[in-house]
């Protein structure tokens, strides 16, 4: 099967096929394509079947995503309507488009409000934040559909204008409507209100309602400010006393799974985890994700945790959260709640990850940045597949990480790290320039960049939900609720053993 070394042939192939029935259909795919292609007589294709999925557990991260709120695909005209807003905008037509807008239903007045919403957050990004101000007023005064997204950023906007009386009614009105829409910005409407709201009993109120989604960024800062415990549990003792792996133990596919994790092949043994997903009763799942926990196969553990979503929130959590005890040869130099938050994030644990622009493995590594950090050129060429290593992948990633957190922009700062490691340095340093004297969450609301700003929301949040896991202190949270730029701190002197099956 190599491409320019020995090739298997016709015969080799079907023998395979033949024979191992019970290897994950994703690698049997791959056979029987490269079968068909080196069939001899083509009239013999019908003598194999195409593997099936079937039952199989397939892709990567949870079910349920909590992501920020997009603009909805209404029909093939989308693009259409985008563009005669953007238009109109651009014109400075704003009583045509408010007409627009009011003449429509519900459903599309929503959807034109979004892509306002969204041409305003430009002119906001670019720094005119009086302009967008202005906009802002005119298009939430002018309009009879209630849209919590522009309450939301018009909030964010009268706030960095130190129009503190407007923000917090902006906000309130986004707290009136946001219970439909998404959790993010329902925690969000509640925690910024919070922080203009004189009256304590009022205060905490608002507070208790985001504390209520932990798993997101303004949840978590609520539980801070509440000074309550997280509501995670981790350890499910009377799961844990049930465990049996007599079943599994007796399984070809499973046993080739142990084989696999104990030569460091892990990404091969999840994909034994997958197949065996589809052959397992249910009454059995439980003893498979623990099976996945104790052989440190955080990708598909991931999945199986996504199916306990609604009906065991201790094993969803553990699952969505893993904790792989991989001996890693340098040893660990960020600590694992970092560490296990940018993986979590970049990749959901898929070694053989890649993104559109050619990041690569676990931690999103792109050639170019790993031959710079190892001074291998190769890295950038010839051996850019070497990312995908768990070794390497790892061990670029924490140097990256080290050199970002300990360069002169960032100085230890948690929160310029994580913008340096996903836009980039020189972004960072112009963003800092344009974007001064503000707190460090107006900082983050303010990041021009979709994807940076949910990227350092993201793994703050699971940073936190980490060293929930870990039993660790929180002292970048309590910073950031505090109104001060967390700093990064290695906690992992305080981790012990059973890390795992915490609580």
């Amino acid at each position: 099967m190599h491409p320019n070394k020995y090739k298997a042939s016709y015969k080799e192939l079907s023998n395979w096929f033949k024979i191992n029935t019970d290897y994950p259909p994703v690698l049997r795919k791959r056979i029987y394509y490269l079968l068909i292609k080196r069939l001899p007589d083509k009239n013999k294709k019908k003598l194999y079947q195409k593997p099936l999925f079937e039952n199989y557990l397939r892709g990567y991260g949870e079910d349920n995503h909590i992501r920020g709120y997009s603009l909805p695909i209404k029909n093939k005209y989308s693009k259409n309507i985008k563009n005669k807003v953007s238009n109109l905008m651009s014109e400075e037509k704003h009583d045509r488009l408010i007409n627009l807008i009011n003449s429509n239903v519900n459903d599309d007045a929503n959807y034109l409000i979004n892509i306002i919403n969204e041409e305003i957050k430009k002119v906001f990004f670019k720094g005119d934040i009086h302009t967008s101000m202005k906009l802002f007023d005119m298009y939430v005064n002018s309009l009879n559909a209630p849209n919590p997204n522009i309450f939301f950023r018009a909030g964010i906007n009268a706030y960095r204008l130190g129009s503190f009386k407007k923000a917090k009614s902006y906000f309130n009105e986004c707290n009136k409507i946001v219970q439909s829409y998404n959790k993010w910005l329902f925690a969000g409407c509640s925690y910024w209100e919070s922080l203009l709201e004189n009256s304590e009993k009022k205060k905490s109120k608002l507070l208790k309602k985001a504390s209520k989604l932990p798993r997101t960024l303004y949840g978590q800062l609520a539980i801070e400010q509440l000074n309550i415990s997280d509501p995670f549990t981790w350890r499910n003792y009377a799961n844990q006393t049930e465990v049996n792996f007599s079943y599994l133990n007796e399984n070809k596919i499973f046993k080739r799974a142990i084989a696999l994790t104990e030569v460091g092949l892990y990404n091969h043994a999840d994909l034994e985890i997958r197949n065996l997903y589809s052959k397992t009763q249910k009454d059995e799942l439980n003893n498979l994700f623990y099976a996945s926990e104790k052989l440190d196969l955080p990708a598909v553990l991931i999945r199986l945790g996504s199916k306990y979503y609604k009906k065991d929130l201790t094993l969803f959590m553990r699952g969505l959260y893993p904790t792989p005890d991989w001996q890693i040869n340098d040893g660990y130099k960020i600590d694992k709640a970092l560490l296990f938050a940018v993986i979590r994030r970049e990749s959901a644990f898929n070694f053989k990850a890649k993104s559109s622009k050619g990041a690569r493995g676990l931690m999103q590594i792109m050639p170019r940045t790993a031959s710079k950090i190892n001074n291998d050129y190769r890295l950038r060429y010839s051996k850019a597949y070497t990312l995908y290593s768990l070794q390497l992948n790892i061990e670029i990633g924490q140097k990256l990480l080290n050199r970002l957190m300990n360069s002169p922009n960032a100085k230890n700062s948690i929160l310029d790290t994580l913008i340096a490691y996903n836009a980039g340095t020189t972004r960072l340093k112009k963003w800092k320039q344009s974007i001064y004297n503000v707190q460090p969450i107006v900082f983050i609301e303010s990041i021009p960049i979709k994807e940076t700003r949910w990227f350092v929301k993201y793994i703050l949040t699971d940073l936190w939900i980490y060293r929930d896991k870990l039993q660790q202190a929180k002292p970048s949270r309590a910073l950031l609720a505090e109104g001060k730029w967390p700093k990064y701190k290695n906690l992992d002197y305080k981790i012990i053993h059973d890390a795992k099956f915490r609580r």
